[in-house]
C-alpha cells in the first residue's frame, strides 16, 4: 500500500493507524466529544470524569481532565476547539467538580493561547513527562472561579 511512498507519508500512515486504535480503546473506556460542521468530524476530545478513568492524569475525587484535543486542520479557526473544551468545563460543573486539569506539550502554541482564554491558568507543578522527550506542561481550571474571556467569534465572510 506505501510502496514508493517517501519515510514522511510512511510515518505519516503510521501516525494515523496509532491514533485510530487509541480513539477505538478510548471509545471503549472514557468519554470522547466530538464536534460536527457539515457532517463531518471537525473536532474531538477526550473528557475525563474522575480519576478512576485509564486516561487520568490526576488523583482528585473532585478534579476531571481534558485530554487529546484535536480539530482537523481545515476546520481550524472556526472556534471548534474552543467549543469542544467549554462543553468539558460545563459537564464538570455540572457533574460537581472542583477542578479541571489538562495538559499540552510546548509546540502545542494554539492551544497555549486558547486555554488562559477560557479561563485555566498555568500549572508547573503538574508538569511531567511520560516519556524522554515528551514534556506535558499543566494548565488548570477552578471551576468555582468564573474567570476566562469568552472565545472570541471570528465572522465568516462569504
Amino acid at each position: 500500500m506505501l510502496e514508493g511512498q517517501t519515510d514522511e507519508a510512511r510515518a505519516y500512515m503510521a501516525s494515523v493507524e496509532i491514533v485510530r486504535k487509541d480513539l477505538e480503546e478510548r471509545l471503549d473506556k472514557s468519554v470522547l466529544v466530538g464536534a460536527w460542521i457539515e457532517g463531518r468530524l471537525a473536532g474531538i476530545v477526550n473528557y475525563v470524569n474522575g480519576p478512576r478513568d485509564p486516561y487520568a492524569e490526576f488523583g482528585g475525587e473532585d478534579e476531571a481532565g481534558v485530554r487529546g484535543l484535536a480539530v482537523g486542520l481545515d476546520r481550524q479557526r472556526r472556534g471548534v476547539g474552543a467549543a469542544l473544551v467549554t462543553y468539558c468545563i460545563e459537564r464538570a460543573r455540572a457533574e460537581g467538580k472542583a477542578r479541571l486539569v489538562l495538559h499540552t506539550t510546548p509546540w502545542m502554541r494554539t492551544a497555549q493561547r486558547l486555554y488562559p482564554r477560557l479561563g485555566f491558568r498555568r500549572t508547573p507543578e503538574i508538569d511531567f513527562s511520560p516519556a524522554p522527550g515528551i514534556p506535558l506542561i499543566g494548565y488548570t481550571l477552578d471551576l468555582g472561579d468564573e474567570g476566562g474571556e469568552e472565545p472570541r467569534r471570528r465572522r465568516r465572510r462569504g
